[in-house]
This record gives C-alpha cells, structure tokens and sequence, in this order.
C-alpha cells in the first residue's frame, strides 16, 4: 500500500506541474505544440554550440580568448541570416514616396508578425547560445563570465526569447540580429589580436546598433494602436540606451582620447 500510495502521490504531482505548465503556455497565447518545438530546437542548437566550442577549445588553450569562442559563432550566425532579413525588409517591406523616408525607413507593420523559417532560426540559434554561454561559463571561464555582461544579461535575453518564440513572434527578434557584427569582430580580435581593428568594430556599431536599431526601435514604437510589436518595443528602447552609453564609452576611448594606431 505504501507503494502503491507513493505512485499515486507522484501521479497527482505530475498532473498538477502539468496542468500549471498548460495555464502558463495558455497565458502566453502559446500551446504545447509550440513549447515541443522549441524545446527540439534548443536541443539541436546547444549540442551544436558544445560540439564547436568542444572542438575550438582544444587549439584556443587561454581562457580569456576561449570565452569567446560561442560568441563568435552566435555572432557569425546571427549577422550572415540577419543580413539577409534586413535586407527583405529593405526590399519587400519599405515604404517610400514621404520625406519622413527619406530620412527613417518606414516599415509595413506586418514586418513584425510574419513569421518565417529564417526569424525562426535566428530566435532558436541566439537562445542556444545563451544556455550554452551560461554553462560554459561556470564551468570553463568562470573568471571572464560577469554579473551584468553574464548572468544578468543572459537571464533577462533568454526569457525575451523565450517568450516571443512561444508566442509566435520571432520576427520581433530577427531584424535586430544584424547587430552582432561588432560583437564578431570583438570577439575575432580578442581570440587573435592581428585580427583587431577598433575603428572596424566602432564603424559597424554604429551603423547597426545605432543607426539600424533606432529605425527598427522607430517603426516598432510608431506601428499603428493596439500591434503586438507595441507590447515589445520597451526591449528595444531599453537596450538603444545601452547602446548609446556603450558607444560614447568608445567615442570617448578612441575618438576624444590619446590618439591610438589602428591595429
């Protein structure tokens, strides 16, 4: 009987993990359907991410440089499929013939509720990388894996993606992906210096996450009353000022400083 009391007891938990697993995907708009895919993509992504950094790690031998090693992958990713969403937009989803374009493009609000293999990808790709920098992170370079930069960030990111990818709103993320260029030159210089360039890296940060990003911040905060995009749009705005900050860090390092040779 004790045993039998035991399965029972277990049976009862489960159903009840069950049925608050269902009320939370049901709150999201979601289904278990949607959660099954994500979960098969995550699977896939991070054995990916491990398998790369298992294979890199062993003739990237500082621990420092091998930090970056996911990130540069994510970023390679990110920016080469990215590109090619941006570029859609620019092409198929562009408004033109206002002098309001002339200086902002202006987006079809459909833009962020169309939902394509590519924007799909690109959510389940970074939220891979996420998991698998994390655990990276406690357990091969602890040292380089910060509050803010690492956990903080990581945590806050993964469940924005999360979300969206549930809710059916990848293409909320994907436009933005463009932006990990920087980070892949970064990344690329810290592993070898002779791949340094601090004018490449402020360059393209400056045209992706500061001049792309606020055209997507822009058509996300000015889509029409009532889109989705209007509930998400605080994500872009929040990190616009991490950008902004960051940028006038470099400004201030490379451009106002003591004059340094481009490496």
């Amino acid at each position: 009987r004790g045993g039998g009391g035991e399965e029972h007891h277990r049976q009862d938990r489960d159903s009840y993990l069950g049925s608050m697993f269902s009320e939370l995907l049901s709150g999201l708009g979601s289904s278990p359907e949607r959660a099954k895919e994500l979960l098969a993509g995550l699977t896939l992504g991070c054995t990916c991410y491990a398998a790369f950094y298992a294979y890199v790690s062993r003739r990237v031998l500082e621990s420092k440089r091998r930090a970056w090693v996911p990130t540069c992958l994510a970023a390679t990713v990110s920016t080469a499929v990215g590109a090619l969403v941006g570029a859609d937009i620019l092409r198929n989803h562009w408004s033109s013939g206002t002098l309001e374009t002339l200086f902002v493009p202006r987006w079809s609000p459909d833009v962020w509720i169309t939902e394509t293999r590519a924007t799909k990808f690109l959510c389940v790709n970074f939220l891979s990388f996420l998991i698998v920098d994390v655990g990276l992170g406690v357990f091969q370079y602890a040292k380089h894996f910060h509050v803010l930069e690492g956990w903080v960030h990581h945590a806050v990111y993964a469940g924005f993606l999360a979300k969206i990818y549930l809710q059916g709103m990848s293409s909320v993320f994907a436009p933005f992906t463009v932006e990990e260029l920087p980070t892949l030159i970064l990344g690329l210089g810290t592993i070898d210096s002779r791949l340094r360039t601090d004018n490449g890296f402020g360059l393209t940060f400056f045209l992706t996450r500061i001049l792309w990003h606020f055209f997507g911040v822009y058509n996300a905060c000015t889509a029409p009353s009532g889109h989705p995009i209007r509930k998400e749009a605080w994500f872009g705005v929040v990190s616009m000022a991490l950008h902004l900050h960051w940028f006038a860090k470099w400004i201030r390092k490379y451009l106002l400083g003591k004059p340094k040779k481009d490496q």
